[in-house]
């Protein structure tokens, strides 16, 4: 188990290969090399969120139509401080008496080209909408919607910005998802370094998004792993921990049970899964992102190798 995020290529390729060797692969999705980068960024121009409709609680998060959760996550956003968007969470029952999260705080859907999936809820009233407010809820896929590089050319420079998998995202991504959510997704700003080897915090800028990667500081909270180096301001800087990892126990050191969230299956085996946040030290990993190794550790990996996309979402 590893307990640090290990930057070496040496050290970092010999665990890839490892792990890829255990992961059962499924075809790879080739990466549109057309996308040309100015074409790179995600819906500019939300559209104006339309008036909740009156829903009743239920059971559970997966009774819920999309349409319903939409409206709950408009009245979550309005509700104006973390403690409020709690309280209305509690009232729908999509985190229980303590305002925790659990797995089951989920819902099954089928995508466009007929996979099935899940998709369940991360966090509550944590980001923010590109228009302005929070969103009301977050969401993770529970599986990985496709597998592909972070980008097709090394070294890549601008980061997730510039990535070929952002622009993905963007287009044949979201023609991926049911006509259902693809219309209710609220864009969100993201943080991320997207300059890619550096270290100033100045680096780290947002980006506009609706489908996206989650950053390391997202899963596994403050980095513990630098020794008070830049790099730990750089790596914090891209959000903050999403409630269900918090409440998991999840930290860039634990072991276990705690990452066992992390675990999102492809194929019926743990899956290796991107992350946004580039490496951003040494050369010799320019052009390497972070994601999540079958083990449910950070671990970098070259951006034009083939792995998992487990997006994130708000409503």
């Amino acid at each position: 188990m590893k307990k640090t995020l290990t930057l070496t290529l040496a050290f970092l390729c010999a665990l890839t290969l490892a792990a890829c060797g255990n992961a059962a692969q499924p075809t790879q999705t080739p990466a549109d090399e057309s996308t040309a980068p100015a074409e790179q960024t995600q819906s500019e121009q939300p559209q104006e969120a339309e008036e909740p409709i009156s829903v009743s609680a239920k059971a559970s998060v997966n009774d819920y139509t999309w349409e319903e959760l939409a409206s709950i996550a408009q009245e979550i956003s309005a509700s104006g401080s973390e403690s409020s968007a709690m309280e209305v969470a509690k009232q729908y029952n999509l985190c229980d008496e303590n305002g925790s999260l659990s797995a089951d705080a989920s819902k099954q859907f089928t995508l466009e080209d007929g996979t099935a999936v899940s998709a369940q809820i991360v966090g509550i009233y944590h980001d923010n909408k590109a228009d302005g407010g929070k969103a009301g809820l977050t969401f993770i896929f529970g599986e990985p919607i496709a597998e592909r590089v972070m980008d097709s050319s090394l070294p890549h420079e601008g980061g997730w910005e510039t990535s070929d998998l952002r622009a993905w995202l963007a287009s044949d991504g979201m023609t991926l998802l049911p006509e259902d959510l693809r219309g209710i997704i609220v864009p969100v700003e993201k943080l991320t370094n997207n300059v890619g080897i550096t270290d100033s915090v100045s680096s780290v800028t947002p980006t506009t998004d609706q489908l996206w990667l989650f950053s390391l500081v997202e899963i596994y909270g403050p980095s513990t792993t630098f020794d008070g180096e830049v790099y730990e301001d750089i790596l914090d800087a891209e959000g903050s921990q999403y409630q269900l990892y918090a409440d998991a126990g999840v930290t860039d050191v634990s072991e276990g049970e705690e990452k066992s969230a992390l675990l999102n299956r492809g194929e019926g085996v743990a899956a290796i899964w991107w992350l946004r946040t580039p490496i951003m030290g040494g050369t010799t990993m320019n052009g390497a992102f972070y994601g999540v190794n079958a083990l449910g550790g950070g671990q970098g990996f070259p951006a034009d190798q083939a792995r998992y996309v487990v997006p994130g979402f708000c409503l």
